[in-house]
């Protein structure tokens, strides 16, 4: 299967959301998160459950379970989601 296009929304000429988030995240989060986005772009739509879900409206989203340090405890889990559209 060819690999497919990976496209981040862009709220302007500077600014895409989606990535000054991944800068703020923790080296190890960032490098979970990144290889689920190559995944989406190597499987395209055949990326499934747990990775990927169907969400309604042709819009899917991107899961990346992230373990993260809370101040009042040792450890919560936290799912991020990236949602994403299917073009024709």
């Amino acid at each position: 299967m060819p690999k497919i296009a990976v496209v981040f929304y862009q709220e302007d000429a500077k600014t895409v959301p989606v990535l000054d988030w991944l800068d703020h995240l923790p080296a190890k989060a960032q490098d979970k998160c990144r290889l689920r986005i190559e995944r989406l772009r190597d499987l395209g739509h055949e990326l499934r459950r747990p990775e990927a879900d169907y969400l309604r409206d042709g819009i899917y989203e991107l899961r990346v379970g992230l373990r993260q340090a809370v101040e009042k405890g040792p450890s919560a889990s936290l799912r991020s989601t990236a949602s994403l559209q299917r073009t024709a």
